[in-house]
């Protein structure tokens, strides 16, 4: 199976308003994505289902409920995932987001955000998907997207790049590719003083582009750094993918295979 996953990933900081010459700065907090009641409820409705069945591989790719796997050996059991628009509109109701009509709103701030990603033909039926069924549950969605060249730009003066973020919510693949995969778990580790998070200061090069910060996170992510034993490391990246999927940092949808193999013993 492969271990690359297809996933949204929420935006921490506010990327309207700007601070020293940037948007989505670290210290400013979304006004709609730091509750972590309005991300649950996002969560249980998203069709996983509907999407790996219509859009992927139906054979090699299926949802998931992981940020991690792939692997036995750090694949947790822990996870679960599913699609409830009912449990959604539930959950943004006890949660004060009252509803005026088909729209949400709470204490002023409308339910409003954008969904941005790359362009493909596949990314563009995902979103679709998505905000059809957020809609359903009293969200307004504007979709945004930008040529895959740009999206995935490093150029520090680039800002429709995923490095800046300077959206409410985007989707894109990223995955581990080695068994203990520090370099992939760095995007949710914010570092002493959100050193590891992306902005202006360091031209948006490091890792962490959603701006997440968790102190409980960033010390299972030290011990993985300073870990030499396999099976401590194991251990320590299921902790840490269940922590992510707990306070709903992404929503993974699909685990992907990009590749098939022919073997043959002729050659």
């Amino acid at each position: 199976p492969g271990t690359t996953i297809e996933m949204l990933n929420f935006n921490f900081s506010d990327p309207r308003k700007e601070v020293d010459g940037q948007r989505s700065q670290k210290d400013t907090p979304h006004p709609i994505f730091s509750q972590l009641e309005v991300r649950k409820a996002l969560n249980l409705a998203v069709d996983r289902a509907l999407i790996a069945k219509q859009f992927y591989n139906p054979k090699s790719e299926h949802p998931t409920a992981n940020i991690l796997t792939g692997l036995a050996s750090f694949t947790s059991p822990n996870t679960t995932w599913r699609f409830d628009l009912d449990a959604a509109n539930a959950a943004l109701d006890a949660a004060g987001w009252t509803k005026d009509g088909s729209s949400r709103s709470k204490d002023g701030v409308k339910l409003a955000f954008d969904y941005w990603t790359s362009i493909t033909p596949v990314r563009q039926k995902t979103q679709a998907v998505v905000k059809a069924d957020w809609e359903k549950v009293g969200a307004t969605v504007d979709l945004g997207q930008v040529d895959g060249a740009i999206f995935f730009g490093g150029d520090a003066t680039n800002e429709q790049s995923f490095y800046h973020m300077y959206w409410d919510l985007d989707m894109w693949t990223n995955g581990p590719y080695s068994p203990i995969p520090v370099s992939y778990m760095s995007r949710w580790y914010a570092g002493p003083n959100g050193e590891n998070i992306a902005q202006k200061e360091n031209g948006w090069a490091k890792d962490n582009t959603q701006r997440y910060t968790n102190p409980d996170y960033d010390a299972l992510y030290e011990k993985l750094v300073a870990t030499l034993d396999a099976q401590e490391a194991a251990t320590l990246l299921i902790q840490m993918n269940d922590l992510l999927i707990a306070d709903v940092v992404a929503i993974p949808i699909v685990a992907r295979a990009f590749s098939t193999y022919a073997l043959s013993n002729r050659v």
